[in-house]
């Protein structure tokens, strides 16, 4: 099985209202990756915050990697964007 954990991108609302300038690494998705990485799960983990054409780069990694299971992680803030 392969899983494919996004953090999406934030959107103008979040990143102007919310959150400072930067990047932060998903922590709450490295941690969800490592757990399923010592059950033997292999994973992969897309930030698409971290992206200058993050709609682009999802459709590639879902064509190369093709994964069972798709996580995406997002604040309440996020929701929409997600």
């Amino acid at each position: 099985m392969r899983l494919l954990f996004v953090q999406p991108s934030q959107g103008d609302f979040v990143r102007q209202r919310i959150f400072q300038p930067g990047i932060e690494a998903p922590l709450n998705v490295a941690c969800l990756a490592a757990y399923m990485e010592q059950k033997g799960v292999t994973n992969s983990i897309l930030d698409m915050r971290a992206l200058h054409h993050p709609e682009a780069a999802l459709v590639k990694v879902l064509q190369e990697e093709k994964p069972h299971i798709v996580g995406i992680s997002a604040f309440t803030a996020e929701a929409r964007n997600a």
